[in-house]
């Protein structure tokens, strides 16, 4: 069975033994050798390397998949104690939660569907009408409109069908 690496996990793995060359000897040999070799195997032979270090690594560009190999590292092989891998854990769950936030307000059912500017418009009906290309598809509440409003929409959306048809019929 063949495993496929893609392009950004063949660079996490350059990447990462590039930060483990300069990493201290004893904290390399304590990930397994099996796990070295994965590295190396996938490793894109192609990378060119631009760690520098004499900077921290939060300095450099690394990228987002050599991150979080070098906290799985760290959270399996290197941590002295418990008290150490519950403060990573808790950093990453923290993080996750705010990504997660992050995510919720962009993708926001108000800010997908502007449900702001629809909720202001139904209000009025000629600005709902002025502005169909906007809200073609959202549902609009008819319930709130006076009974002379909704008398005009069914007389106008009665002769929408009825010129419709005769276009469609010539």
């Amino acid at each position: 069975m063949a495993t496929a690496v893609t392009q950004e996990e063949a660079f996490a793995y350059a990447e990462l033994l590039e930060i483990l060359s300069f990493t201290e000897e004893s904290a390399v040999n304590k990930i397994p050798k099996k796990l070295m070799s994965v590295f190396q195997k996938y490793a894109l032979s192609t990378y060119e390397k631009h760690i520098n270090p004499s900077l921290s690594l939060q300095e450099q560009n690394i990228s987002e998949k050599t991150t979080a190999l070098l906290v799985l590292l760290t959270l399996n092989y290197w941590c002295e104690s418990e008290e150490q891998k519950s403060q990573i854990k808790n950093r990453l769950r923290e993080n996750e939660i705010r990504k997660t936030k992050e995510l919720k307000e962009k993708y926001s059912y108000e800010k997908l569907f502007n449900t702001a500017k629809v909720a202001d418009r139904s209000t009025e009906t000629e600005d709902v009408y002025e502005n169909s290309s906007d809200t073609a598809n959202l549902p609009v509440d008819y319930n709130s409109f006076p009974w002379y409003k909704k008398a005009f929409i069914m007389f106008k959306n009665l002769l929408f069908k009825i010129f419709n048809k005769k276009k469609d019929s010539t």
